[in-house]
């Protein structure tokens, strides 16, 4: 099969582009293929978010495009450079409380991460793309 040609591993790494676009494979890639699971990096939460939320249609261009590959899943992580090295700090530190009189209700960073997961984008149009494309799934999937 491709896969045990080094020409045909290639192919396949070099196809993230195809798969997922312009947009997404400029801010991802792929990894590895650890047996079934295919591991991604992305450089930025909110990319991870759009991975995921695509997780479906990505899997199934996979097995159209790579048949003889068995893709089961797809494990996304954070790269650990540059932005995203400040990001992985921002929510591994510990919560300090430094003045118990201006507030008694400490927050763990990352947390607005949930409640907004567009709250960490400095980029309107893109923050703008993701809701349009949440909207879209949201719309679709019912």
């Amino acid at each position: 099969g491709i896969m045990r040609t080094a020409k045909g591993y290639s192919e396949f790494f070099s196809s993230w582009k195809g798969i997922v676009g312009d947009h997404l494979s400029a801010h991802s890639r792929i990894v590895e293929l650890d047996k079934t699971v295919l591991v991604v990096e992305a450089d930025h939460p909110g990319w991870i978010q759009l991975i995921q939320m695509k997780r479906t249609t990505i899997l199934e261009s996979i097995r159209r495009q790579f048949p003889e590959l068995t893709v089961t899943a797809i494990s996304i992580k954070l790269r650990k450079s540059g932005s995203a090295d400040l990001i992985l700090q921002k929510t591994k530190r510990p919560i300090e409380i430094a003045d118990t009189e201006k507030s008694t209700i400490v927050e763990a960073p990352g947390e607005d991460i949930i409640r907004d997961p567009y709250a960490k984008i400095s980029d309107e149009s893109f923050k703008d793309l993701l809701r349009r494309l949440e909207q879209s799934i949201k719309k679709g999937s019912r």
